[in-house]
C-alpha cells in the first residue's frame, strides 16, 4: 500500500549552537507477531498522520486466518484477528489507513469479499460485512478526507469483472451497480490483470485493471463510474510494436485530475520483452507513454513489477526490476515527468519484490529482497531537486522467506515501514523494521528579562510516532528526572543570578533533539524594605516618611529595584518613585512629608524590582 542514532553528549550540545537536526535513522528486526506458518506477510498502509496497520493472514488449527495488527504510537499493536466470526479459509488481505487511526481492511473468505471497518479513534472494529461472491484481488484505499474505495474481480454473466465499492466518511457502504469493464464478455481483472484502486483528496478514486491483454483506467465518483474508461496500452514504444500488457498499478495526486500508472508492457523489439512504462493522468486523458526502466532499445531482457507511490504533491517513486537477473529499478517523479532510472541493487538471480514509499517531505525508501535478506535503499530530496538514491541499509536479522511477500509504507514526514517474513516456511515470524524520523527542533519558553522562576516550559518537537520524554539541563547538569509533559515545576527554585537550560528530547527509539542553550536571569528575593516616620503625630503637622529600598544580591545576581510606591492611607494619592532604572541593582533612599487628619491611619509603602518581587512595609498611626 501507499510510508542506529547514538544520543548526542549533552555537555557538547549545551556548549553549542542548536545543529540542524538529523532527519532519522534504520531500525531493524522488531517481531509483530510470534512465529507461525504465515500464508502472507501482509498488506501495509501508513496514513499521513503515522498511524496504520499491516494485515496478513497465517495458518491457525487447520484454517488460515485474517489478522491485523495496527501501528500505533511507532510500534505495532497486539494482532486482532477479524474473521473469527466466519470460519473458513480467508485470503488475499488489503488495507488502508487514513489520520485518526482510521482502517478498512478487505479480505476474502471462503470466496466472499468482506470488509472491516474501524473508525478513526474507535476502540473496536466493526463486524465484517460482504460485498460480493466469488471475489478475489481485491485492493483499498483511503482518501484523506476519509473516503474509501475497494475493487476486486467476480465472476460476471459471461466472464470476469471488475467490481468497486465505496466507503463513505460516516462509514457506510455502496457497491457499484455496474462492472467497470469495457467489454462484459471479456475476462476483467483476472490473474496479472488483478485491480488497482487510490483514491484523493476530494473521494474521487481512480482504478486501474488489466483486460484481455491491455490495461483499462477509469474513474469513481460518488454512486457512479466515469462513463470514459481510458485504454492506457501502448501500440508502439519507440521502434517496437506493442503486444499485450498488464500488472497496472496508480497512486493520485490530491488532486483528482492527476494520478500517475505504471504497468509491464510487451513489446517485440527484435525479440519479444517486458518494458515498464509510466503514463501521468491528467483530467480525463493521459499524457504518451515513457519507458521508465533504464533499458535501452535492441537490447537483451526486460523488466517486470511494476510500482508507484506518489504523495499529494505529484512528487513519486516508480519501481521495478529486470526479469532477468532481478536487479531493482527506481525512477523519481519530479515536475510531472520521469526522471533517470538508476539501479539500485545488484543481479541476484531472484525475484526482489520492490515496494516503494514516498512522503510529503519529497523523502523515501525502496525494499526488497537480496539474498537472504531485506534491504531498503533511501531517496533523499534537496529543495528543489529531485529524489536521489542514498545509502543502503540491510533491515532482516536472520534468513528470510520471500514466499509470503514484502511491504511498504510511510507516513507524511518519512516515518516509514517494512514487513516481511523471517524464519524458516511454516514457522516465520512477522517482521519490521522503521525507518525513525528523529524529533524536530523546538526551543525553550522562558522570560529573556529577570523573573522568579517557578516553572520551566518548552514548544512540542514535531514527532508522529510515541510520546517524548524530555530532559532538562540546568547549567549542564540534569535537573530532576526525565518528563512527559512539556513543563518542569521546580520544587526548589535556583538561586539568584545568571543560568544557562536546554530540554533534550527523547524518542521511543532513543535518539534526541535538543533546544538551543537559552540564557535564564533569576530573581526569586523580594526587595529590602526599611521605614520609619518622623515628627510630631498631631493633626495637620508634617511628618517626615523615610524610606530605604534595597535590592539584596551581588551586582548581576539581582534584577534591580523598578520602583517604590507609598500610599499614605490618608486619602491622598500614592506616590510612586523610580528606582535604579538601567542598574543591575541599587538602593533607594527618599523622605515624603505629609500631613495627616485626627485619627489611625495606615500608611503602606511598597517596593518592586525587575523580576516582579514585591516588598511591603505597613505602619499604623495614630494621629491626635
Amino acid at each position: 500500500m501507499r510510508r542506529s542514532l547514538v544520543p548526542l553528549a549533552v555537555a557538547g550540545v549545551l556548549a553549542l549552537p542548536a545543529a540542524a537536526q538529523a532527519q532519522g535513522a534504520y531500525f531493524p528486526g522488531s517481531p509483530v507477531d510470534a512465529p507461525a506458518d504465515l500464508r502472507t506477510a501482509g498488506d501495509l498502509d501508513l496514513a499521513p498522520d503515522g498511524t496504520g496497520a499491516v494485515a496478513y493472514v497465517k495458518r491457525e488449527g487447520g484454517e488460515d486466518r485474517l489478522y491485523v495488527s495496527r501501528f500505533s504510537g511507532g510500534v505495532f499493536q497486539a494482532p486482532a484477528r477479524l474473521d473469527a466470526s466466519l470460519g473458513g479459509d480467508s485470503a488475499q488481505p488489503a488495507v488502508a489507513a487514513a489520520d485518526g487511526g482510521r482502517l478498512i481492511v478487505a479480505f476474502v473468505n471462503k470466496g466472499v469479499l468482506h470488509v472491516v471497518t474501524r473508525g478513526a479513534g474507535a476502540g473496536s472494529y466493526e463486524a465484517p460485512r460482504a460485498l460480493g461472491g466469488g471475489a478475489s484481488t481485491p485492493s483499498a484505499d483511503l482518501g484523506v478526507n476519509g473516503t474509501g474505495y475497494v475493487v476486486w474481480t467476480q465472476p460476471g454473466a459471461s466472464a470476469a469483472d471488475v467490481r468497486a465499492a465505496r466507503q463513505e466518511r460516516d462509514g457506510g457502504w455502496s457497491v457499484a451497480d455496474r462492472a467497470l469493464d469495457v467489454e462484459p464478455a471479456r475476462d476483467a481483472g483476472a490473474d496479472t490483470g488483478r485491480p488497482k484502486v487510490a483514491v484523493a483528496a476530494d473521494g474521487v478514486g481512480t482504478a486501474v485493471w488489466g483486460e484481455a491483454g491491455r490495461v483499462f483506467a477509469r474513474k469513481l465518483f460518488r454512486g457512479s463510474i466515469s462513463a470514459l474508461p481510458q485504454d492506457l496500452t501502448v501500440d508502439r514504444l519507440g521502434d517496437a510494436p506493442g503486444q499485450g500488457a498488464d500488472l497496472p498499478d496508480v497512486d493520485v495526486e490530491y488532486d483528482s485530475s492527476f494520478a500517475w500508472v505504471t504497468f509491464r508492457q510487451r513489446v517485440l523489439d527484435g525479440v519479444p520483452r517486458n518494458r515498464l512504462v509510466a503514463r501521468r493522468m491528467r483530467g480525463t486523458a493521459f499524457d504518451d507513454a515513457v519507458a521508465v526502466d533504464g533499458l535501452a532499445q535492441g537490447t537483451l531482457g526486460g523488466a517486470t513489477t511494476p510500482r508507484v507511490d506518489l504523495n499529494g504533491r505529484g512528487v513519486g517513486l516508480l519501481v521495478g526490476a529486470t526479469d532477468n537477473g532481478g536487479q531493482v529499478l527506481g525512477t523519481p517523479i519530479f515536475r510531472d515527468q520521469p526522471r533517470a532510472t538508476s539501479g539500485l541493487s545488484p543481479a541476484t538471480g531472484a525475484p526482489p519484490q520492490p515496494a516503494p514509499a514516498l512522503s510529503e517531505n519529497n523523502d523515501g525508501l525502496v525494499a526488497w529482497y537480496q539474498a537472504g535478506t531485506v534491504q531498503a535503499r533511501t531517496y533523499r530530496t534537496e529543495p528543489g531537486q529531485e529524489a536521489q538514491p542514498r545509502e543502503t541499509v540491510t533491515l532482516s536479522g536472520g534468513p528470510v522467506d520471500p514466499g509470503p511477500g514484502l511491504d511498504a509504507a510511510v507516513d507524511r514526514a518519512f516515518g516509514a515501514v517494512v514487513v516481511w517474513a523471517q524464519g524458516a516456511p511454516g514457522a516465520q515470524t512477522l517482521m519490521y523494521g522503521v525507518h525513525d524520523r528523529t524529533p524536530g527542533s523546538f526551543s525553550g519558553r522562558s522570560d529573556t528579562g529577570w523573573s522568579p522562576l517557578s516553572k520551566l516550559e518548552w514548544r512540542e518537537p514535531f514527532e508522529l510516532w510515541g510520546p517524548l520524554s524530555y530532559q532538562v539541563f540546568l547549567d549542564g547538569q540534569p535537573l530532576g528526572a526525565p518528563v512527559g509533559e512539556r513543563s518542569l515545576a521546580l520544587a526548589t527554585p535556583p538561586p539568584d543570578g545568571p543560568h544557562t537550560w536546554a530540554v533534550v528530547a527523547k524518542d521511543i527509539r532513543g535518539q534526541t533533539s535538543t533546544t538551543p542553550a537559552r540564557r535564564l536571569l533569576v530573581d526569586g528575593t523580594p526587595p529590602q524594605l526599611e521605614v520609619r516616620v518622623q515628627g510630631s503625630r498631631r493633626a495637620g503637622q508634617r511628618l517626615a516618611i523615610r524610606v530605604r529600598a534595597k535590592e539584596p544580591g551581588r551586582a548581576g545576581q539581582a534584577s534591580g529595584l523598578r520602583y517604590v510606591r507609598v500610599s499614605p492611607g490618608s486619602g491622598a494619592p500614592a506616590r510612586p518613585r523610580r528606582a535604579g532604572r538601567g542598574k543591575a541593582f541599587s538602593t533607594k533612599r527618599f523622605t515624603l512629608r505629609h500631613a495627616y487628619a485626627r485619627g489611625t491611619r495606615t500608611l503602606k509603602v511598597t517596593a518592586y524590582d525587575r523580576a516582579g518581587n514585591v516588598a511591603v512595609e505597613r505602619l499604623r498611626l495614630r494621629i491626635r
